[in-house]
């Protein structure tokens, strides 16, 4: 304790260093107790405490350790934080993502809807007149005024593969501004053009940004989930029907029957379930082992 002071301790435990330990949570290191004193100062001064029992070492009339054993600080009740707030602990003190990334729960919008990675934007001449769709999270955002008054902005956004910076001008600015915080993510579409009066510079000129938790039901409208004749019975028809009512939504359904010892395959249409494709959802067609496709 003398060579790791509290703050040291404290960014540790931000960083997930005592993540290790079972049935922990990064929230009750940080959580009061009655006393209003938090786990991490309680640790500290119960092993100051312990370090000056043993450096003591006193001794009775008997040959008895005299020291006063002292219990452990127990870990108070706390809600666990969420995957944002880990992760934005993460980035703060060590600089990058670690446990997991913000866009881990958009990987599917990321696949199948977008065209680039912002890492492959660094150089847009190649991509003149195309249209690019992207997604990131906003970590930087900036509001400002022309000398003749207009209003314009800039962001920058972040992906897997690094990051990327616009500036919205005019009408672009005023339909898309309220996209712009820190924090936010997004799904952009914009088509790449030279700038202003400048032959030899380019630029991606935003034709339309939308929140990246609304594109899913917006853009898939069916899922079609392969299932071998074998597995084909009451309960699993059951379970995709109880998508209906906890993931509620416009995707429809369709199968494809598999029969591998006839090496046949039949497609059926459900015309009343319908359902959100959501990540809980997605995981249990890949934990039950049912290869699907969304369009």
């Amino acid at each position: 304790l003398k060579a790791v002071n509290k703050k040291t301790i404290e960014a540790l435990a931000l960083a997930g260093a005592f993540d290790c330990f079972p049935n922990t949570t990064r929230a009750q290191y940080f959580a009061n107790g009655s006393d209003e004193i938090n786990t991490i100062e309680k640790a500290i001064r119960f092993g100051n405490q312990t370090q000056s029992n043993a450096a003591s070492n006193a001794m009775s009339l008997f040959g008895a350790v005299s020291g006063v054993v002292l219990p452990e600080p127990p870990l108070p009740v706390a809600e666990p934080w969420s995957l944002m707030q880990q992760l934005n602990a993460e980035k703060e003190i060590i600089g990058m993502y670690l446990s997991g990334h913000p866009l881990d729960p958009y990987k599917i919008e990321i696949d199948k809807l977008t065209t680039h990675k912002l890492g492959e934007l660094n150089d847009l001449a190649p991509l003149k007149g195309k249209e690019v769709k992207i997604a990131g999270i906003v970590t930087a955002a900036d509001h400002k005024v022309t000398k003749n008054g207009k209003n314009y902005g800039s962001i920058t956004i972040e992906d897997y593969s690094g990051n990327f910076n616009l500036v919205l001008f005019t009408d672009s600015y005023i339909n898309n501004r309220r996209f712009m915080e820190v924090g936010y993510f997004i799904y952009l579409k914009g088509r790449v053009d030279n700038r202003w009066q400048k032959e030899n510079d380019f630029e991606l000129k935003v034709t339309g940004i939308e929140m990246l938790n609304d594109v899913r039901d917006k853009y898939f409208n069916k899922i079609t989930v392969q299932v071998d004749l074998e597995r084909v019975h009451k309960d699993l028809i059951s379970h995709f029907q109880s998508f209906g009512k906890t993931c509620p939504g416009n995707c429809t359904l369709n199968f494809d029957i598999v029969d591998t010892k006839e090496n046949a395959s039949l497609r059926l249409l459900s015309t009343k379930v319908k359902f959100s494709p959501q990540n809980e959802v997605l995981k249990w067609l890949d934990e039950e082992g049912f290869p699907y496709r969304l369009n």
